[in-house]
């Protein structure tokens, strides 16, 4: 396993839940293993905690859950003793390379808090997220100010990769790293998410891809989604996905003629798949009683060559995941990918409702306009404005960890080249 780790200053957290305690197992390159133990923090404390808690309000009230995820987390911190975790055993260390165990393969560790500051909850519910589900308007909620200041998080201090298993981890070290010299788009595959073609317009602009780098609504079909892999390195995948906690394989990937799932991912191989950004919903998400492997989707992609997937692991809001994508690949040209994603999440964070508006909306509102053709269209175009206006009117609107932590970066982490035109002509 120390194999695995590349430098003095990275460090794998191996987790582990017994009957009675949590214990997480940290390896540094040519040291000995240390030992955290979280006392009394087993099975039931614990586990079975995570899943009354977390998966449990996700799946039954969406809005609960993201009322108490602040308070939540808070809990898990001190259940984990995160303070005492990061003192003396990671001094030294800058990237943590996370492997959980159980549902803990569920919590976003970016937004472990390491102080008692309150955890600022969303003051603008999401109108729309990249799973399937109804369009709803927007609730407008009155405009709060944030704390004056806010929590420091796990993510401040260090870059995170949260990986599967050291097997999976090894699997990406034994394929060596890649260059990517070319990149491919899918993008809203069912028309549905004009926040998600805002993001790919975007992508393909600052990579100079052409429309044959890309699969735009009624081409994103399976099997044109499954010859792209062949003929890039890079891939940016934006539209609808969904986890099923009943049946993992069953996990499904939504395109403009049908649906992948998970057990038709974990055939595929591809030598050359560099790295998968799945901007999309749930796509890091799991529950399986039969083993510890998560068997999720970006799991899929890791098991089938890519040497990093970013995924992510809840239903995630449109127009968030369309500015942290776009906030991603400019780090991305000059940093790591697990530097980025960090990057990423704290400018997401702090990106004011002044800022959002000088710096996105015009851009917004000028792709939006080219959007609106028929009746549902246009609806959805109109609740994506009215979002929009609300969270330029808030002070920090993506400042709660639900915008900004549900993304994570599993794989190889090396610095990454810009990617050059792909020469990708999807099928007639």
């Amino acid at each position: 396993m120390q194999a695995l780790i590349p430098d003095a200053e990275t460090a794998i957290l191996n987790f582990y839940t017994t009957d009675e305690h949590t214990h997480i197992f940290i390896l540094r390159q040519n040291q000995p293993t240390q030992l955290h133990t979280c006392e009394g923090q087993g099975y039931e404390t614990l586990q079975y905690w995570l899943f009354n808690n977390w998966l449990k309000p996700y799946k039954e009230n969406r809005t609960a859950w993201q009322n108490q995820m602040g308070e939540f987390l808070h809990e898990l911190a001190n259940r984990l003793q995160i303070n005492q975790l990061i003192s003396q055993p990671l001094n030294g260390i800058k990237e943590m390379i996370i492997i959980p165990h159980l549902y803990l393969h569920q919590i976003p560790f970016a937004a472990l808090p390491l102080n008692n500051i309150p955890i600022p909850q969303s003051n603008t519910a999401s109108d729309r997220t990249r799973g399937l589900k109804p369009l709803s308007k927007p609730t407008i909620t009155p405009a709060k100010t944030p704390p004056q200041k806010q929590p420091e998080y796990l993510s401040d201090k260090f870059r995170l990769r949260i990986v599967p298993s050291c097997q999976i981890l090894n699997f990406c070290h034994q394929r060596g790293n890649l260059k990517p010299a070319t990149m491919g788009i899918v993008e809203n595959a069912t028309g549905d998410l004009v926040c998600a073609g805002y993001e790919c317009e975007t992508l393909a602009t600052m990579h100079e891809l052409d429309k044959n780098s890309r699969l735009q609504y009624q081409q994103a079909t399976i099997g044109n989604y499954q010859n792209l892999f062949n003929q890039v390195q890079v891939l940016h995948s934006s539209h609808h996905a969904s986890a099923d906690l009943n049946n993992s394989l069953e996990s499904k990937l939504h395109l403009f003629d049908g649906d992948i799932n998970l057990g038709r991912v974990f055939t595929w191989r591809f030598s050359d798949l560099a790295e998968v950004f799945l901007s999309c919903c749930e796509t890091n998400l799991t529950f399986t009683q039969i083993t510890d492997d998560p068997l999720s989707i970006a799991s899929g992609f890791l098991c089938a060559g890519a040497r990093n997937v970013v995924s992510t692991l809840w239903a995630v809001d449109d127009l968030a995941t369309a500015l942290f994508c776009i906030l991603y690949y400019q780090e991305k040209q000059h940093n790591s990918r697990s530097e980025s994603l960090r990057k990423a999440q704290f400018k997401l964070r702090s990106l004011t409702g002044d800022e959002l508006s000088a710096k996105y909306k015009r851009q917004l509102e000028d792709y939006f306009e080219q959007q609106q053709k028929g009746e549902q269209q246009a609806e959805i175009v109109k609740n994506v404005r009215l979002h929009l206006d609300l969270l330029c009117r808030q002070e920090l609107p993506f400042v709660s960890p639900y915008y900004w932590a549900g993304f994570v970066s599993q794989g190889l982490a090396q610095e990454k080249q810009r990617s050059r035109k792909s020469s990708f002509h999807p099928k007639k």
